[in-house]
């Protein structure tokens, strides 16, 4: 009996020991933070932890096929095979005098077996209250099409202090830009462009319209255009119609500046939305250029979103010389195929 209970007080001894071994532990523990969902920002945010900044961390995945049978355009170069990548990260909070937010992207591409590009800066800017500043796109800038080829009517991506308002849920823009983003770094203008923007909302029809001001855009030539699109929605069907009007002694240099440099453009564009991850769109345009032949082409693509981040995509571009050498080729094959059955 003895030696039992010795035993049995040894034992009891060792798990108050060891008991008090764990409790010690435990009372020494870091406290775990959890990272935490913000939602003053919109969804995707969370806090970083120990702080008030909310970050948001976005990537994108297209690949895709483009064709376009456009005139000089050799058999190789009809279909442009190309995978596309972005990635961008947004940071913001709250301020004694509104939100402060600080975004950057980032972008890469490989197209057609010209080997991958590097990683490129799309756009880096800060925004306080009504501001933004830094490099990003125009406040004018305006397009039309749903499809991934699309018509730049007004484009210029710049550096650029933008201002933005709300009166009577009306939106008012103003952009103060580098004018050698648009115009080409060999231009030596020493004033701004000037960029305005309007957009309201009429029933289920979005209004946009812009105009673009360059006192000294090549060669000290001053330019001007203007730009409007409208936009609605019915059942799974989204609408778009827009036109410009611009006057340029410049051509558009590195993809930016008007969609036609003197002279104006019109079209527009539909989109058919079958289910949350498959798409189809078409859009048309037409310019006149003054001085230039009239011209005009068109767009159709299929768009299939597998998965959040990814998107897979077949454009075909055209205009009235790439129709044209389509519908020759069409029409040769039959007749090699009626020769073919007459013999």
């Amino acid at each position: 009996m003895k030696f039992k209970a010795l035993l049995l007080g040894t034992a009891a001894t060792f798990a108050f020991a060891g008991g008090n071994a764990v409790a010690a532990d435990l009372s020494v523990a870091e406290p775990v933070d959890y990272v935490r969902v913000c939602d003053a920002f919109g969804s995707g945010f969370w806090y970083i932890p120990q702080t008030d900044v909310c970050v948001a961390i976005g990537s994108r995945v297209r690949l895709g096929a483009t064709f376009d049978d456009g005139a000089g355009k050799s058999e190789d170069d009809d279909w442009v095979w190309e995978t596309k990548a972005d990635a961008n990260l947004t940071m913001s909070k709250m301020t004694d005098y509104g939100p402060l937010t600080t975004y950057i992207s980032f972008d890469s591409g490989h197209v057609n077996g010209s080997g991958a590009s590097s990683w490129v800066l799309d756009e880096a800017y800060f925004s306080f209250g009504p501001a933004t500043i830094g490099y990003t796109g125009s406040v004018s800038n305006a397009s039309i099409g749903y499809t991934d080829s699309d018509f730049k009517l007004i484009k210029a991506d710049a550096n650029t202090i933008n201002l933005a308002f709300a009166v009577d849920g009306i939106g008012l823009f103003l952009g103060i830009e580098n004018p050698q983003d648009r115009w080409g770094s060999s231009n030596a203008a020493s004033v701004p462009d000037i960029s305005l923007a309007i957009e309201a909302e009429v029933g289920s029809v979005a209004l946009f319209g812009s105009a673009l001001i360059a006192a000294e855009a090549c060669n000290n030539d001053s330019a001007f255009a203007v730009a409007g699109t409208a936009e609605t929605s019915f059942d799974m069907v989204d609408l778009q119609i827009g036109g410009m009007f611009g006057s340029s002694e410049c051509g558009p240099e590195g993809g930016n500046g008007f969609g036609v440099q003197d002279g104006w453009a019109a079209g527009g564009s539909a989109r058919v939305n079958w289910t949350d991850t498959f798409q189809t769109a078409g859009s048309v345009w037409w310019a006149e250029p003054d001085g230039a032949a009239d011209s005009w082409g068109g767009a159709a693509t299929l768009f299939f979103q597998p998965t959040d981040g990814m998107e897979i995509f077949i454009d075909a571009g055209f205009d009235e010389d790439g129709l044209g050498a389509i519908g020759a080729e069409v029409a040769e094959q039959l007749r090699k195929f009626i020769g073919r059955i007459g013999s």
